[in-house]
């Protein structure tokens, strides 16, 4: 979802992680649900996809929802 909304504004990975300031690695496991992003991170993500908050925060439950059943998983 965060793909996806990074797409849609037309940004490239490497140009999106150098304006959040984080490295482009990090971007893709937040892109991969692996990792989710701090709140300051989201909100500049809102800003920099121009995208609503409604938006930023269903990609941000969308995948808090996979790495957690992906945790679960490793647990069992």
């Amino acid at each position: 979802m965060f793909r996806t909304l990074r797409e849609r504004a037309g940004l490239t990975a490497k140009h999106t992680a150098d304006k959040l300031n984080i490295k482009v690695t990090t971007l893709y496991k937040i892109e991969r649900n692996i990792c989710l992003p701090s709140a300051s991170i989201l909100l500049e993500m809102k800003e920099l996809y121009k995208c609503t908050y409604e938006e930023i925060m269903s990609c941000y439950k969308i995948g808090k929802g996979i790495k957690d059943e992906r945790e679960v998983e490793k647990g069992n």
